[in-house]
């Protein structure tokens, strides 16, 4: 039986184990709020699908029980949060609740445990979630009744049916006076500290609470009329699909047309007798009846009815029906879905809880869920060996970061390895002085990425995308004759003030501190100056550089949908081809590590103009296998300072590997080169040149 289906049967047979509740069992002999009642009864179709995800989502998140850490509750029946990740998240949900930074343990054994694993003689734990989200998404409320036993503590806890409670305002407080339950003679009324009250906000009712079938109510219904438009007309019933015409000067009995439409029906009627050939004699004349321009836009605007209910409820539309998508695609609408649609509608519920529940159960007691997002193990892989590498943490940290017991070798910081940078080539500018070596100052390492930058991207990149495909309406669809699509749906200059505003104090960051420590590797006395012009100009230039992104990726897309309508595809194909286009962990990772290595060496450089003993620079490669020809090309060039490698517009041009006989060329129309990276993620660094 399906979750409406527990609904509406849950209190169907009188329980023996509760008396008191028998008044109230016998719901199909109430009469219900009509527009509760219809609310309930659009749950069908998508919006079911839509209402079901939402609801088993919600429903399997765990629930535990919290209180500060040496609390009431005796230690042996608690245990400590091994995972610090997971402690963070929990003391998030409780910062309107607790002031300051506290500890939290979680509770394993208490009667409050034990209600909520088996709520009453006929329901678990999970009928009574399920049943109280079922609720909240189609009506928007939803109301537990707290059954207290002789001392007065709750024994059971009985889900209400939404739809037959009436709130009893109180005039002189504006609050809840009373719960009034059933309808007629049946009605029982309930106190207000007996009945835990679930409700979206609601922004036109104090008691009432939006839903996502009100919200959709008129998708749903054209969805509804869509479908019983396609069964009249399956049925024949809808409209006729052929007529007779009979002359004006001809008649035809009621016999006669009796007979004509039985024979019609049994010679042409039904899917095996299509297509068979038909003779007629004298005036008589056929006329077949075909769907008109207006009703074939009615079946044709299914999908995007679907969109909207889907919108509605905050259900990605992969979920709900059969779509070709990438792994990729279907990991970050998982996180998506958790994130802006899970989570909240769990906070809701555990906020509830901890205000009209647990305090039943005594004081500093906390109900909370569990992160729904799911684990990203490959991204949170990377994530350690980043940190471990660059010294940010050691391995007993991250391993307490996953809830693991620490090991006697944890607790030292790994030493990176140095990266092979090859001997210097000593090479001279042709107007120069003799120069010495300084400090070499080696890059961040090929997989370094800092982590909070690359987050921060892949969420824009991700939203980036949502907003792409949310414009792609029909509308839009239809303005693409017209060229007109991508001015629909893709903002250029929203999206390149939130890149760099996302970018930028990354980008400082790093330059920033490789000037810093470049000044100190040449001379100890030297002061940085963050404000120099040369640094707010490099910053500035940096800036325009990253808005660049934004126009690659719109040109990107715009080329995607131009093929794709070029080809005769649908909505859904062209989303598919903008998801393939925008793919956010790539584009992030490509923009931090390249970044990475510019916000370097541009700090680098910083540094030994303010130092004022470096006259030159000498480009440094990594030499092994993973260089490119262009970068090895460059290997120990040395120019002056203040000079450019490349011009804006030159290129490079080297011989192909294996065949000396053909060249490619690397083109520097975005800008001057003055110091890596050469190209996107490129390695490079730089060697100051001190004058002897």
């Amino acid at each position: 039986m399906n979750i409406f289906g527990k609904i509406k049967a849950a209190f169907k047979a009188n329980n023996p184990h509760m008396a008191i509740m028998s008044p109230m069992l016998d719901i199909f002999g109430w009469s219900p709020e009509s527009d509760s009642k219809k609310l309930l009864s659009r749950v069908k179709g998508w919006s079911y699908a839509c209402a079901s995800r939402n609801i088993s989502a919600c429903s399997q998140v765990p629930m535990r029980l919290y209180q500060q850490a040496g609390g009431k509750i005796s230690t042996s029946k608690t245990e400590s949060i091994p995972s610090l990740k997971r402690h963070d998240f929990l003391r998030g949900k409780l910062a309107n609740a607790i002031s300051g930074k506290v500890e939290l343990e979680e509770i394993v054994e208490h009667p409050l445990l034990d209600i909520l694993r088996a709520v009453n003689p006929s329901q678990n734990g999970y009928d009574l979630k399920a049943m109280t989200f079922g609720y909240l998404e189609s009506l928007g409320r939803a109301f537990w009744l707290k059954e207290r036993g002789v001392d007065d503590t709750i024994v059971n806890i009985w889900p209400l049916l939404a739809q037959n409670v009436k709130i009893i305002p109180d005039s002189n407080t504006g609050g809840i006076k009373y719960y009034e339950y059933g309808s007629g003679k049946k009605k029982r009324k309930f106190r207000v500290e007996d009945i835990v009250f679930f409700r979206n906000v609601s922004l036109e009712s104090q008691f009432d609470g939006s839903s996502p079938v009100k919200a959709g109510i008129q998708a749903i219904d054209l969805h509804d009329y869509a479908n019983r438009f396609e069964l009249a007309s399956f049925k024949n019933g809808g409209r006729p699909s052929v007529v007779m015409k009979v002359p004006v000067d001809g008649f035809i009995d009621k016999e006669d047309r009796k007979r004509i439409e039985s024979e019609f029906k049994t010679k042409y009627s039904g899917v095996e007798n299509n297509g068979k050939f038909m003779t007629l004699t004298g005036g008589a004349d056929l006329q077949e009846f075909g769907f008109s321009p207006k009703e074939m836009s009615f079946l044709q605007g299914r999908k995007s009815v679907l969109e909207e209910i889907c919108g509605v409820y905050g259900v990605p539309m992969s979920f709900v029906k059969i779509q070709d998508v990438s792994r990729a695609n279907a990991w970050a609408a998982l996180d998506l879905y958790s994130q802006y649609t899970i989570n909240p509608r769990l906070t809701q519920f555990e906020q509830k809880l901890n205000e009209q529940f647990t305090p039943d159960f005594g004081e500093g007691l906390y109900l909370l869920f569990d992160d729904a997002r799911p684990k990203d193990r490959e991204f949170r892989l990377r994530e350690m060996k980043t940190h471990v590498e660059t010294k940010y943490s050691n391995i007993n940290e991250e391993r307490a970061v996953d809830g693991l017991e620490p090991v006697e070798w944890g607790n030292t910081p790994i030493e990176p390895a140095k990266p092979d940078m090859g001997e210097a080539v000593d090479e001279k500018p042709d107007d120069k002085a003799t120069k010495a070596a300084g400090p070499t100052n080696n890059p961040p390492k090929a997989d370094f990425v800092p982590t909070i930058f690359l987050t921060q991207l892949v969420i824009l990149f991700k939203e980036l995308e949502a907003e792409i495909v949310r414009n792609l309406t029909t509308k839009a669809y239809e303005k693409a004759v017209e060229g007109d699509l991508m001015a629909a749906i893709f903002d250029t200059e929203k999206w390149e003030g939130k890149l760099e505003e996302t970018s930028m104090p990354f980008i400082k960051g790093i330059m920033v501190q490789a000037t810093v420590d470049s000044l100190e590797k040449i001379s100890e006395e030297a002061v940085f100056s963050a404000s120099s012009p040369e640094v707010v100009a490099a910053l500035d230039d940096r800036r325009g550089q990253i808005k660049t992104i934004i126009g690659t990726t719109e040109s990107n897309v715009r080329m995607a949908i131009k093929e794709g309508i070029e080809n005769g595809e649908n909505r859904g194909e062209l989303i598919k081809r903008v998801r393939g286009v925008v793919d956010s962990r790539s584009i992030a990772d490509r923009i931090v590590r390249t970044e990475s290595i510019w916000a370097h060496n541009e700090g680098n450089m910083q540094g030994w103009k303010q130092s004022g003993v470096v006259k030159a620079k000498q480009w440094d490669t990594a030499e092994d296998g993973r260089r490119c020809p262009f970068c090895a090309t460059m290997h120990g060039k040395i120019v002056p300072l203040d000079t450019s490698y490349f011009a804006k517009g030159d290129t490079l041009e080297v011989p192909v590997e294996g065949d000396p006989t053909k060249t490619q060329k690397l083109s520097f129309g975005y800008g001057e080169i003055k110091h890596p990276p050469l190209h996107p993620q490129c390695r490079c660094s730089l060697i100051p040149i001190i004058e002897d």
